[in-house]
């Protein structure tokens, strides 16, 4: 389906516009939406109608992928807010907290170094300290069909962004999957470029289609509240783990839940405890073999729906009473 939503004279689209085409998409059954588009907003954290509108269609099963913006350090740019340089640069809709919001790489063609983070791909964190964009993937250069016929070759995360819509639609294809788990699944099979861990260049990093069909069906979801939840996973030895949790959740509350990995005797072996953003990541190299756990603690209000990820499949969740966890052996 294709929603044309820009005037041919201003090139440019109004929010009511693009909400339209939302709503068009949603009532003829779409599962992907995937929105190459963006515009500043001086908020910056996501409580904008656009962000909170792509949010409500995560809410309806969809899958929503939105180009983080193009106003990187390269650029002289409109998503920048004053003063703050190339971060605080990620364009709304891409504030939105339940969407995948996709930042560029360099493919290695036409003289561009393969994985290197694209010049003008906008960087987080958002305004409330999350970190964005989710994921990044090749968009510098891109070779794509052009108007009235032909091809030409373009750059900007308008083009990396329909490579994780894109994928999206072959996970579907191969597994009926909610966007929860999609999201946790693509984020936790992502190559981690840059600065370890999740950061607001490439995100989770560069995201890799053969790691991820391996690992299609390693995804849990449930629900937790102020309590502890744990998922077992069997680990081989000298390999690695990872993890990934996120949770959806709107703007205006948060939940803060952190992920911890345990050895088979219930050692805390590393904890992912970021205060601000709606994911945890952990990787941990050459564990040992047996039965380790992932524990996930909640401060939550009221209830909190949340999807797990890992290299190896985790179990169905067992509620867990921690008095505290601070007491557990490091």
């Amino acid at each position: 389906l294709n929603a044309k939503v820009f005037s041919s004279t201003t090139e440019q689209a109004t929010d009511t516009d693009i909400i339209s085409a939302i709503d068009w998409c949603i009532a003829q059954n779409a599962s992907i939406l995937t929105l190459s588009l963006g515009g500043p907003d001086a908020t910056n954290d996501g409580s904008d109608a656009l962000s909170q509108y792509v949010d409500v269609a995560a809410d309806q099963g969809k899958i929503v992928t939105i180009a983080a913006g193009n106003s990187g350090p390269d650029e002289n740019a409109d998503c920048r807010t004053a003063g703050d340089g190339a971060t605080y640069s990620i364009c709304s809709p891409g504030l939105a907290h339940k969407v995948i919001t996709v930042g560029s790489t360099q493919s290695g063609k036409a003289g561009s170094s393969q994985d290197v983070i694209s010049g003008f791909s906008s960087r987080g964190p958002t305004k409330d300290e999350r970190i964005k964009p989710d994921v990044t993937a090749p968009g510098q250069p891109i070779n794509s069909t052009w108007i009235n016929g032909g091809f030409n070759s373009i750059s900007g995360t308008s083009m990396s962004t329909p490579m994780v819509a894109g994928l999206a639609a072959l996970i579907l294809q191969a597994r009926n999957i909610t966007p929860e788990e999609l999201k946790a699944l693509i984020m936790n099979t992502a190559v981690d470029l840059g600065t370890t861990g999740k950061d607001n260049s490439y995100g989770a990093g560069r995201v890799n289609g053969s790691r991820l069909f391996n690992e299609i069906n390693n995804t849990a979801r449930a629900t937790i509240r102020n309590e502890s939840r744990i998922h077992n996973i069997f680990v081989p030895a000298n390999t690695e783990i990872r993890a990934t949790l996120y949770w959806p959740e709107n703007y205006s509350v948060h939940n803060n839940i952190d992920l911890y990995l345990l050895d088979p005797a219930g050692n805390i072996k590393t904890v992912s405890q970021s205060v601000n953003n709606t994911d945890e990541i952990i990787n941990l190299t050459l564990p040992f073999s047996g039965n380790w756990k992932l524990l996930i603690n909640g401060t939550v209000n009221g209830s909190q729906a949340y999807a797990i990820a890992s290299n190896f499949k985790p179990s169905e969740q067992m509620h867990l009473v921690i008095q505290n966890i601070s007491n557990m052996t490091v």
